[in-house]
């Protein structure tokens, strides 16, 4: 049996490749976690509302033998192959056709792989197929599970070759095959029996040779309609309607078993097929990509760079926006239209790109949803202190796991679908964009692709069983085509350091060597403007986006410093003296214009003439000594009190909390109103806030 040979070659796995398997077939391994947990329910180990079927349980490994059935269960390889490409695909199909223990020699033969190059190409194919536990090796044989192997791919069975003679049988009446053994000249003497009958027959019709002998004295009609079914199928696997086809030249046909007929329908057996293709029949086998049509180019230097850092940028902005006014949700869920169009006119940003980088901040981590308002998480903090290439490289990931396609739109839809919705999700879009990518990183350098659709041949050629209709897959790669633009992955039709670090799975390396070569001085003018001929590098580009306005973006930019944007660079923490030397250090004389340093050291003298305090709420205690008192007391810790004045002292927490906690360690707080005037809650128990 296919199980007990998978067993043993799941055995025969290292730790290393046997949790490679389980992270290719997830839903083999949540099948098995569902099905462990529902016996643990059935001995009363766990309640009914604690069994996940979501995900698999961390730090849980099954074992071959638990493992192996729900590997071969047909739901879960026809999700197994669906992520195939289409050399592995060819190759699946191959052994479908040739059966289960078939040969690597039979295989190559059938595949027109030479021997010289099978230890090569096909060799790495049945590999990348055992790895997903498709075919795995058995000694000197290949196996394949049973659902596997009656798995119908396309349309007309594996290589259009039909239905197996062993399945059509089935069906066909003791007598009628009685009838067709004794035509073919075949003794049954001992063939009694139904199975000794079908055995019989599946040895005979399973003999290339004999088929292509007795296909020879058919009659010429016969002949001619036998060879086109042959060569290109039957439209479904319940065989062609016999209105379709003149049934009276193939009754001859079907007295000899080249052909079933049930009186409306014909089909013919998948041996005969493909031994009247005739002997040199073969295979398609396509094991490199197609090339896309690429023309000379010469990218915009920096292009790629500029692209990325701007997704950089807009994104922090966005999130600042959100933390100020939170996105609200609709009914339905998401975020909409009117929401979008509103944050987009703050942010300096087409509601396109601002529905992609939202999207990728929110599988980033940096925005989720509080009730009905998505906000900023304590990851933007964290995000935020990193460096500007640990930051891109985060959204870099976050893209390529995004299970979204934000750009993508059909041409009939009038209205876009809402963005951030928990409830919308296109699994298929991780592999989509990993084969456009993928495409596009082949493209050679000093070459790049006119257009999207350039790259959809090997897109296809990645992923031919994702679209039903390949002329589908136009609208999803232009998509992802916009998507990888405007975050640097293509520039200018050519791929970028991004799409082949993304292709390879070394972004952090990849965003390295974008930005290589970097500007690192510049021109300070006397009009309070910066020129940076080139791409700043991007320390230089932060320090000066922190302490002056961007006014041009491009093969040069240009800074402009004003009181604001000195004063913006002081409220993030930088000192004057901190801010003049690392301007100076970028500066290509290696000093300042007196007026910029004049600048700064009035704005820093002026600076924070006011203080503001942040504070939850503030408290009013006349007696010095009750003051002292609360700010050591245990019980006020989370408080954080602090005293700004003589009697006045400054909490951590909003009112409610903290004169819920004063009265909790025996005080008798009192409120007061805005106004002054005292304050009575008559507004009841209050949730707890998530």
């Amino acid at each position: 049996m296919s199980v007990d040979a998978l067993i043993v070659w799941l055995k025969s796995l290292g730790p290393a490749e046997y949790r490679a398997l389980l992270a290719a077939r997830p839903d083999a391994a949540r099948a098995w976690s569902v099905r462990s947990q529902l016996r643990r329910y059935k001995r009363g180990m766990v309640s009914l509302s604690s069994i996940r079927t979501d995900v698999a349980p961390d730090g849980v490994t099954p074992e071959p033998h638990e493992l192996a059935p729900h590997l071969l269960a047909r739901s879960s390889v026809i999700e197994a192959v669906q992520k195939l490409s289409t050399p592995q695909l060819q190759v699946f199909e191959a052994v479908q056709v040739l059966g289960d223990r078939c040969g690597l020699r039979e295989l190559a033969t059938l595949l027109d792989v030479p021997d010289a190059d099978a230890a090569g190409r096909l060799d790495q194919v049945l590999d990348e197929l055992a790895a997903v536990a498709l075919v795995w090796p058995d000694d000197d044989r290949l196996r394949i599970g049973a659902e596997a192997a009656r798995l119908d791919v396309r349309v007309g069975g594996p290589l259009a070759a039909g239905l197996p003679l062993e399945e059509l049988l089935g069906e066909v009446p003791h007598g009628v095959m009685r009838e067709v053994a004794l035509n073919l000249g075949l003794n049954l003497g001992g063939a009694g029996h139904r199975d000794q009958l079908v055995g019989l027959l599946l040895r005979t019709l399973g003999d290339r040779e004999f088929v292509r002998s007795v296909a020879a004295q058919a009659p010429a009609r016969t002949s001619a309609i036998l060879t086109r079914l042959a060569s290109f199928g039957t439209p479904g696997n319940d065989g062609t309607a016999l209105e379709a086809v003149d049934p009276r030249p193939l009754e001859w046909a079907a007295e000899r078993g080249l052909v079933i007929m049930d009186g409306y329908r014909l089909a013919m057996p998948r041996e005969v097929r493909l031994a009247l293709r005739g002997a040199d029949y073969r295979a398609p086998f396509q094991p490199a990509p197609p090339r896309p049509v690429t023309a000379a180019a010469d990218p915009r230097p920096g292009e790629a760079a500029n692209a990325a850092i701007r997704a950089v940028e807009r994104t922090e902005a966005i999130l600042h926006a959100c933390a100020a006014t939170p996105l609200t949700a609709l009914k339905s869920g998401g975020v909409g239209v009117r929401e979008l169009r509103r944050l987009a006119k703050t942010t300096d940003c087409t509601v396109a790109m601002l529905r992609l980088l939202l999207e990728v901040a929110c599988e980033a981590g940096l925005i989720a949803w509080e009730g009905r308002v998505a906000l900023p998480t304590e990851n933007f903090d964290t995000w935020l202190a990193g460096s500007p290439t640990d930051r891109l490289a985060g959204l870099l990931d976050a893209w390529w796991r995004l299970e979204r396609l934000p750009f993508f739109e059909l041409p009939e839809e009038s209205r876009s679908e809402p963005c951030l919705d928990p409830e919308r999700a296109e699994p298929y879009a991780p592999s989509l964009r990993g084969a456009v990518v993928r495409t596009a990183a082949s493209v050679p350098p000093g070459r790049a692709v006119v257009d999207a659709d350039a790259l959809v041949d090997g897109t296809l050629w990645h992923l031919p069983m994702t679209f039903e209709d390949p002329a589908d897959a136009s609208h999803y790669v232009a998509a992802i085509w916009q998507e990888a633009s405007s975050l640097g992955v293509i520039a200018d039709g050519a791929p970028s350091p991004l799409a082949r670090g993304l292709a390879d799975g070394r972004v952090a390396r990849a965003v390295g060597e974008l930005f290589t070569d970097q500007e690192t001085t510049a021109l300070f003018q006397n009009d309070l403007t910066v020129v940076v001929t080139g791409l700043p590098s991007l320390g230089m580009g932060e320090l000066l986006d922190a302490a002056a306005d961007r006014e041009v973006r491009g093969a040069a930019s240009i800074w402009r410093f004003s009181p604001d944007s000195v004063r913006r660079a002081f409220d993030r923490g930088l000192e004057a003296k901190a801010l003049t030397g690392g301007l100076t250090a970028l500066s290509r004389t290696g000093e300042l214009p007196q007026v910029l340093t004049y600048l700064i050291d009035d704005v820093a003298r002026r600076h924070g003439e006011v203080r503001v305090v942040a504070a939850g709420c503030c408290l009013r205690v006349p007696e010095p000594s009750l003051a002292a008192e609360l700010i050591r007391a245990r019980g006020l810790a989370k408080l954080r009190l602090r005293e700004i004045a003589p009697g006045v002292l400054v909490s951590a927490l909003d009112p409610a909390a903290t004169l819920r906690l004063l009265r909790q360690a025996g005080y008798v707080p009192a409120a007061d109103a805005q106004d002054g005037t005292p304050f009575i809650d008559r507004s009841g128990r209050r949730a707890k806030p998530r």
